[in-house]
């Protein structure tokens, strides 16, 4: 038995990831804005009862639903799982998953074997050698509205970049609900807006 341990994958620097991910900006503010537009249009009675880790796993699940009808629509996109947890793949070099991230930028993970190798960039098996980057939002003090959409790029318990993507929602047009579901192809992607990046490490 090898007790090597896997391969860490390349750093992805931000100049390039800009270049792969400009084009769906717009779209991932979309999916983020209307997701928390789905949670909110929960009945209020029903909102009070959710602990702020049942409300994360609401937005969560919208998000990926919202997601799924974004890259349903974008050619070689497609969708894969990594122990559970659900990741779409542009172009075979990116690999993308929505999460609530806290104030610091970073996501909250339950740090098991295969969440510390994940967050560490490691060439694991079962999972395509792509780079792994988050798409998320940061609530306000009150955690009664969004008040900054990002992608972080983080190489174990550190942010090496993160691209700030927010809009207003008023600027956002919302992606509808998927009416079929996302197939699987193997790999590779495609262009619109670009907005402020953060700094490079």
């Amino acid at each position: 038995m090898s007790n090597l341990r896997p391969r860490q994958l390349p750093l992805f620097r931000w100049n390039l990831a800009d270049g792969i991910l400009q084009p769906h900006y717009e779209g991932f503010q979309s999916i983020v804005q209307g997701a928390w537009v789905d949670y909110l249009n929960l009945p209020a009675k029903d909102r009070a009862q959710f602990s702020p880790t049942a409300r994360a796993n609401c937005v969560h699940s919208f998000m990926v639903f919202r997601a799924r009808a974004y890259f349903m629509r974008i050619p070689k996109a497609y969708e894969t799982t990594s122990f559970g947890q659900i990741l779409f793949g542009i172009n075979g070099e990116i690999l993308i998953r929505f999460k609530k991230l806290k104030k610091n930028r970073m996501s909250s993970n339950y740090p098991t074997p295969h969440a510390v190798d994940f967050a560490a960039q490691l060439n694991l098996p079962g999972i395509e050698p792509a780079a792994r980057v988050t798409v998320g939002y940061i609530l306000n003090k009150t955690q009664t509205e969004i008040n900054a959409i990002l992608v972080t790029y983080c190489v174990g318990k550190r942010i090496v970049w993160t691209i700030d993507i927010d809009e207003p929602i008023a600027q956002v047009n919302i992606v509808p609900y998927p009416t079929r579901t996302l197939t699987k192809p193997r790999v590779r992607a495609k262009n619109v807006k670009k907005k402020k990046k953060n700094d490079e490490k």
